[in-house]
């Protein structure tokens, strides 16, 4: 994106996006902001990068920022991309952080999908249905929480990504199979799909580890 001399470049930290749906709608309403030549959002960096003709107002900015659901940071006036090397730091804390948030959703999943695995050796075993509600649980509302805060967002702007998808989807296999358990009242062995929310959950949290 080059400056021209009635154009100036500016790069605004943005918080919030998580998916390729995410930074395509703020890119759609920051253009349509008056005094914007054009935006350019960079998911995985956090930044939006604005070309905007002189007198437009960082204000106006961070408005449309946030009537696209997000939240907007620090800014800076920058001529290249080199400014994405300050992100390294923060990068690293993040990738840390979501390191062991996904090492807690595998550890709590594994047991869930055991039974699938030793009846692959024609071995036939099952957990308690409470303990795999136990187990479901935490993954689902702690370790899947940033999926139902996006996915609210999303939808509340009029918009959907990825968040929303895996929300529902896990939502609907955990809520049937809570439901279910609740059912039977631990008379035999009802039809649970606990394992496959966690695993859901587990394997998005592992894509979005390596996506950063």
């Amino acid at each position: 994106m080059t400056e021209t001399a009635t154009e100036l470049t500016i790069e605004l930290a943005v918080q919030g996006m998580t998916c390729a749906s995410c930074a395509a709608r703020l890119e759609r309403t920051l253009s349509k902001r008056a005094g914007v030549v054009a935006a350019e959002v960079h998911l995985v960096h956090e930044r939006a990068r604005i070309r905007v003709v002189p007198g437009t107002t960082i204000e106006s900015l961070f408005e449309a920022v946030q009537d696209a659901g997000f939240e907007p940071g620090q800014v800076a006036q920058i001529a290249g991309v080199e400014a994405f090397a300050e992100d390294e730091a923060r990068f690293a804390r993040v990738a840390r952080r979501d390191g062991w948030l996904l090492l807690a959703s595998v550890t709590l999943a594994l047991p869930l999908v055991l039974p699938m695995l030793v009846m692959l050796l024609g071995h036939h075993w099952h957990l308690s249905p409470w303990v795999e509600f136990a187990l479901a649980t935490p993954v689902q509302f702690w370790l899947g929480a940033r999926f139902y805060r996006a996915g609210a967002k999303a939808l509340l702007h009029g918009s959907g990504n990825m968040d929303l998808l895996v929300a529902v989807g896990t939502s609907a296999a955990y809520f049937y199979s809570a439901a279910e358990l609740m059912r039977s009242s631990g008379a035999g062995q009802p039809t649970l799909y606990f394992e496959a929310s966690a695993v859901v959950i587990s394997l998005v949290r592992l894509g979005k580890l390596l996506e950063s």
